[in-house]
């Protein structure tokens, strides 16, 4: 049988499940096994530990981490391992023991004095810097003040979930309650930040939530959107935040 086709078809029924952010890694995995392979047809036979171990020093040769090579070659056996439970592969014993499947801590990632004052130093004036990327730099810095709050938790906080001072909001993927006063700074923040909803009175504010329900702190995702666009919004907010580290890198 054909291993890529079958990759295909699991990452395509975690999709059809919902599970967006799982079938985006099986769906990267698949991507980087083709073009590893250099075909769309890999017979389950192929794959045996001399061919694992070449995919592993590609994988290395490409610059990813060890962490990274982990992740790929844990995917892959949990497909490999799916086919064998449908009888279409054979089950080879530790098939997967001469290739890393473990986590480590690659190198130190908290933040040094000089990465701080970088991240919270103001970008230029200038017009070539372009607004996404300043408003994304604001969310990020947001994010950090809230105590590391999460990307997707930030764009789902709601008007009722401030009390005072006092965001309480539940994690999205924990279902966790939480709770985060706001310093001064978090406060400013939110009032400066595109898409933040003020208020005149508590009448306008009370007509505003009859007319479309409890409404969302900053405006970051449409209303109605799924979770497939939610998870897109995601990955271009990383997109831009990694375009504002470059250039600061770059401009050293």
């Amino acid at each position: 049988g054909n291993l890529i086709s079958f990759f295909k078809k699991v990452a395509d029924g975690l999709r059809a499940e919902g599970n967006f952010g799982t079938a985006h890694v099986y769906r990267s995995t698949l991507n980087i096994v083709t073009t590893f392979h250099g075909s769309k047809y890999l017979d389950f036979h192929q794959v045996n530990s001399e061919w694992l171990k070449d995919f592993e020093v590609y994988l290395r040769s490409r610059g990813s981490s060890w962490n990274t090579v982990s992740t790929y070659l844990r995917v892959l056996r949990a497909v490999y391992n799916r086919a064998v439970d449908l009888r279409k592969a054979e089950y080879i014993p530790h098939l997967f023991r001469s290739v890393y499947t473990g986590t480590r801590a690659d190198r130190k990632r908290a933040l040094e004095d000089e990465d701080m004052r970088k991240v919270f130093s103001r970008l230029s004036k200038s017009s070539t810097i372009p607004s996404d990327l300043r408003h994304t730099k604001e969310l990020f810095i947001l994010m950090f003040l809230l105590r590391g709050l999460p990307f997707v938790d930030l764009a789902y906080l709601r008007k009722s979930d401030l009390r005072g001072n006092v965001i309480t909001y539940r994690r999205r993927k924990t279902g966790r309650s939480l709770s985060v006063t706001l310093t001064p700074e978090a406060m400013l923040f939110c009032e400066n930040i595109p898409g933040y909803e003020q208020y005149d009175s508590r009448e306008e504010q009370g007509d505003r939530f009859r007319q479309q329900g409890d409404i969302q702190i900053i405006v970051i995702f449409g209303y109605g959107i799924d979770e497939e666009e939610e998870r897109n919004c995601g990955l271009s907010f990383i997109t831009v935040l990694k375009t504002y580290q470059y250039q600061q890198d770059t401009a050293r």
